[in-house]
């Protein structure tokens, strides 16, 4: 992300909070199938079960998430340490280092699984680790707007 400067910043958060507000008009508002099933799943989670239950749920969510986000950042490393020992043989021990900018894509979930092979096979082949395959980009979500 770039610098701004500060009246950009200061249109990028009122713009924000102008999309975000309650006080859009009902009829302003996209209506798409996904709002719908969102809106009955939560309608149905703030109206049927009981607070206390939601949040053991979500204490035990937590706890899950966390040792999620600690077994995908061992990966993570694992995958530098293999990145580093590829490009070492490659170049016949010259080179044996990771690129730090693929690491932090690994941990943001930033590389579809082809492109991750796709590098794999350039570092070892040529040891260029600097070599990074472009970002994936998330499929667009339908909206339906036409049928509402």
């Amino acid at each position: 992300m770039q610098y701004r400067r500060r009246e950009d910043n200061y249109v990028f958060w009122q713009d924000k909070f102008m999309r975000c507000s309650t006080d859009i008009p009902w009829d302003e508002k996209r209506w798409t199938l996904f709002s719908s099933f969102w809106w009955i799943v939560m309608y149905a989670k703030f109206h049927y079960i009981p607070p206390a239950v939601r949040y053991v749920v979500y204490l035990g969510w937590r706890a899950v998430m966390t040792r999620v986000y600690e077994a995908h950042k061992a990966l993570v490393l694992w995958q530098c340490k293999l990145d580093a020992h590829l490009a070492s043989k490659a170049s016949g021990g010259e080179v044996a280092t990771f690129s730090r900018a693929m690491a932090l894509r690994r941990l943001h979930w930033r590389n579809s699984p082809l492109g991750e092979l796709l590098y794999m096979i350039n570092v070892a082949k040529t040891a260029r680790v600097h070599l990074l395959p472009p970002v994936a980009e998330p499929i667009p979500r339908p909206t339906f707007f036409w049928l509402f």
